[in-house]
């Protein structure tokens, strides 16, 4: 996330937004939760575990449905289809 949601602003490392002092650590959290989600999708996905592949792509959706997971996704989902 390199702006803030709620005013637009510049974002650093902080926690905080500095213009709005919006909270920015549950998102932050949740994109790093829809990551680790997706990567244990791949990792499934490589040993052949299809349904545990399924299971941590819904997983890593409901954490964070920014473009990068949707695509990420998509390619999950285009794998399972060819397997």
């Amino acid at each position: 996330m390199s702006r803030c949601p709620a005013c637009n602003a510049r974002l650093g490392e902080a926690a905080l937004c500095r213009r709005c002092g919006c909270d920015l650590s549950l998102s932050r959290k949740a994109r790093l939760q829809a990551r680790l989600a997706l990567s244990h999708a791949l990792k499934a996905l490589d040993h052949h575990q299809t349904e545990e592949a399924e299971r941590w792509l819904q997983q890593a959706l409901m954490w964070n449905s920014s473009d990068w997971t949707i695509k990420v996704a998509g390619f999950i989902k285009t794998q399972l289809s060819l397997s």
